[in-house]
């Protein structure tokens, strides 16, 4: 990965330099000459071949079309995890100030109070390690935005994205979620499964019965 940065970066460089030159000469002596057509496209042929190169296309059935899908509710799911455990912060806070209020002028939390919060943090961490992201079709977007808040609530990275799921292995029927996982969601499954059952929607969830090799995210819920 280094090599391939490391060579796009180079070409990027030199082929500027080359374009430069020409430039340069043409505003320096008027002169554009055989030269000068020579660096403008040995110039633009290594800036095409190292921007080109760093781009990735996955050709298939609505395969690239998903890969953009990934990508976004995996950058969806890093901001939605931030902005829940600002308003974890937020909440622990309003809740101090008002303990303060009731008890001041002597304000103190009680053992089980600070128990309790530091468990809830110690989760909250431990689960922001973790990216579970949803994929739905427009008809089941609010039965996302609702597992989706429960997911981020308990601290994972999660992220609602609306696709049609064509590119999908296997079709369900409506209300039907389809679970994958990797080796290392393997890990959080249980605790997933139990937010998932405990979820407000009528949404029956079907869970793999075996781990699975996912581009983006450690679970993936395909909400057809």
């Amino acid at each position: 990965m280094i090599i391939e940065n490391a060579t796009m970066i180079v070409g990027i460089i030199l082929g500027g330099i080359c374009l430069l030159a020409a430039v340069y000469n043409h505003i320096k002596h008027q002169n554009f000459g055989l030269g000068g057509v020579v660096l403008v496209m040995f110039g633009s042929m290594l800036l095409a071949l190292s921007i080109w190169g760093s781009v990735e296309i996955w050709i298939g059935d609505s395969g690239a079309k998903f890969q953009l899908k990934e990508d976004f509710g995996a950058e969806k799911a890093e901001l939605n995890n931030q902005l829940e455990e600002l308003r974890l912060r937020l909440t622990t806070n309003r809740k101090d100030i008002d303990r303060m209020a009731e008890h001041i002028p002597r304000a103190t939390i009680s053992p089980a109070q600070e128990k309790e919060r530091r468990a809830t943090r110690e989760k909250f961490e431990r689960n922001s390690h973790y990216s579970i992201l949803i994929f739905n079709k427009a008809a089941q977007q609010e039965n996302a935005k609702t597992i989706s808040r429960d997911l981020l609530e308990a601290g994972f990275k999660t992220s609602a994205t609306e696709t049609d799921l064509e590119e999908a292995k296997q079709q369900f029927p409506n209300n039907v979620a389809w679970v994958v996982y990797t080796e290392r969601g393997e890990r959080i499954l249980p605790e997933v499964r139990r937010i998932l059952s405990q979820s407000t929607t009528d949404i029956r969830f079907e869970i793999d019965s075996s781990p699975v090799s996912l581009r983006r995210g450690d679970i993936q819920v395909l909400l057809f």
